[in-house]
């Protein structure tokens, strides 16, 4: 049941390798991401009861809301675990440079190409 949600909802049905490694890493990777979902989830659903509130969260529509702001929520753990929050403008900076700075891009060849040197 748990391999049909991970395949289900954190689509690791349509992954396939011949690497076996590969394969137990995407699971591996996904199961925190599972664990910090569900133990949120049953803070709302604990919450709604309390209420008196009939409230439901299908889970479907729970994984598809959870794994668009997952990024966010592990961001606001670390924080709360006293990690500092993560320098965008130092991440951008860094991780969107050519890391060899004399090899054009595919981009740039193919576009000398057509372009005939313009």
């Amino acid at each position: 049941m748990l391999f049909r949600e991970l395949k289900s909802q954190y689509e690791l049905g349509p992954y396939q390798s011949e690497k076996p490694h590969l394969v137990r890493i995407q699971v591996l990777a996904a199961l925190p991401t599972l664990v910090v979902s569900r133990a949120i989830l049953r803070v709302f659903v604990d919450h709604a009861a309390e209420t008196g509130d009939d409230t439901t969260f299908p889970a479907e529509r729970w994984a598809t809301t959870f794994r668009s702001v997952a990024p966010l929520v592990l961001v606001e753990l670390a924080v709360g675990y006293g990690y500092p929050r993560p320098n965008l403008p130092e991440f951008l900076y860094r991780e969107a440079q050519q890391p060899a700075p004399s090899r054009s891009t595919l981009l740039g060849e193919v576009s000398a190409e057509l372009c005939g040197g313009f």
